[in-house]
C-alpha cells in the first residue's frame, strides 16, 4: 500500500509516497522530478505528525539541499546520503527512496507545537 500526502500550506508538492508502515524505518519514494528537499520535509513531517511549517530547524540548517540533489541525482542508484533532521535520521538514496528513522532528539531539533 502506498500513501500519498497532500500538499501543505507551506508550498509542499505533496508528491512523496510512503510505503506500507512497519515497526522499523519509514520508507518513502519521491518522484524524479520532485525537489528532494520538499520530499524530505514531507517525509519527516508525515512520520512525526508535525506540520512542515512548524519545524524550528529548517532543512537548509542541516544540509545544503542543492548539493544533496546534485549528489543523489548524479551518483547513481547506489548512492546514499544520511543526516539528522528534526530528531530523525534521514537517508536519501539515488534510487528515489528516503528512509526516516526516529533518533534521540537534540534540543535545537525539536518542532514547535
Amino acid at each position: 500500500m502506498v500513501h500519498t500526502f497532500e500538499p501543505t500550506d507551506c508550498g509542499g508538492a505533496g508528491a512523496v509516497h510512503q510505503n506500507e508502515p512497519t515497526d522499523g524505518p519509514a520508507f518513502f519514494n519521491y518522484a524524479e522530478y520532485e525537489q528532494i528537499g520538499v520530499a524530505i520535509v514531507e517525509a519527516v513531517s508525515a512520520v512525526s505528525d508535525v506540520d512542515p511549517c512548524q519545524w524550528e530547524t529548517r532543512l537548509y540548517d542541516v544540509v545544503d539541499p542543492d548539493a544533496l540533489r546534485q549528489i543523489v541525482r548524479t551518483g547513481g542508484p547506489d548512492v546514499q546520503v544520511s543526516f539528522r533532521f528534526g530528531g530523525y535520521r534521514v537517508s536519501v538514496f539515488g534510487d528515489g527512496e528516503i528512509t526516516v528513522t526516529e533518533a534521540p532528539v537534540r534540543g535545537s531539533e525539536q518542532a514547535t507545537e
